[in-house]
């Protein structure tokens, strides 16, 4: 199974780096992901998932598990963002029924621009 990595961006950001999401280990994703967020501090007000190493093809069970967690996170006032392989993940998004931006998943160009664009939004909230 492939190994989540994890890092901490300033107290309110979780980044997330795992390799090749695919139907057969979306649910350990999942699981993996929440269980590793539990443990955060209660101040995380953004995910965001490195796209580039784990979206390779379109996989509907992989989209499905990204819009559960979408929903967990809307309900806790966590942002969900992916970063990297924007377009092709619009187009994924478009073929799923999923919705970007404000009221679904945040998809960004790169890891570099999500992490601009958070760091601006936690300074407006601030």
């Amino acid at each position: 199974m492939p190994q989540i990595k994890q890092s901490q961006y300033k107290e309110s950001l979780f980044i997330v780096l795992i390799l090749l999401l695919t139907y057969f280990n979306a649910g350990y994703f999942k699981r993996r992901l929440l269980e590793q967020y539990a443990r955060q501090k209660d101040d995380t007000q953004c995910v965001i998932i490195d796209a580039v190493p784990c979206f390779t093809h379109l996989d509907l069970s992989v989209m499905a598990m990204l819009a559960d967690l979408d929903v967990i996170f809307k309900k806790r006032g966590i942002r969900l963002e992916l970063a990297g392989r924007k377009r092709q993940l619009l187009s994924w998004f478009e073929i799923a029924g999923m919705t970007s931006g404000k009221d679904g998943i945040y998809v960004h160009s790169d890891l570099y621009i999500a992490l601009q664009k958070t760091a601006s939004a936690n300074q407006v909230h601030k």
